[in-house]
């Protein structure tokens, strides 16, 4: 957007990812979420139940032999079945992923916490919507980590699920073009409020 309108621009990281791993383990606390192997969805801006795909998340969870739980927001909270339903503040969101086996998210943020926290994840592709697409960040970041497979609509998660989620990934290159990033952006800014 800002080369169409022929503003010169710096890309610099959302703030989510200005945190190192560090940080997010403190932020989580000691509180244990889960008691088994979990697959952990987070959903936000679903308007169905038919958006949510639950028999085919359900049926990946059976095919990696993980507990299926959701947590949702932005609507997406009421259409969660209550056997799978999870009510997360903050920290407890951020421990769901650092505890979860797997992560599936159409949340931006949930999938830069997974990169983060080295959870094999699935990011999905969120419904058109006029009023919020995040579509185009995932697959920018993704595309930049060189996962940008990782990206799926949730109509292929049958098909595709378990394999993504049990593919290796090389966690040290994602790191390294992450830690990269966040300390080109903190020089930024430092630089920015300087002026």
């Amino acid at each position: 957007v800002m080369k169409e309108l022929e503003i010169e621009s710096t890309r610099v990281a959302d703030p989510v990812m200005l945190m190192n791993t560090e940080d997010l383990v403190e932020l989580a606390g000691l509180k244990q979420i889960f008691k088994l192997p979990t697959l952990f969805v987070y959903m936000l801006n679903i308007s169905s139940s038919y958006e949510l795909h639950i028999e085919d998340l359900s049926l990946v969870s059976r095919d990696i032999d993980c507990e299926l739980k959701i947590y949702g927001i932005q609507g997406a909270q009421y259409f969660i079945p209550s056997q799978f339903y999870l009510s997360l503040g903050p920290c407890e969101f951020v421990k769901s992923i650092m505890e979860a086996k797997y992560i599936i998210t159409n949340s931006y943020h949930g999938t830069v916490i997974a990169l983060m926290l080295h959870k094999p994840f699935i990011s999905l592709m969120q419904e058109k919507s006029e009023v919020i697409n995040q579509n185009v960040r995932q697959q920018e970041l993704l595309e930049w980590v060189g996962l940008s497979h990782h990206r799926i609509s949730v109509a292929e998660i049958k098909d595709k699920g378990k394999l993504l989620l049990e593919e290796r990934i090389d966690w040290h290159k994602i790191d390294k073009i992450l830690n990269d990033f966040r300390l080109f952006s903190l020089d930024w800014l430092k630089e920015a409020i300087k002026d």
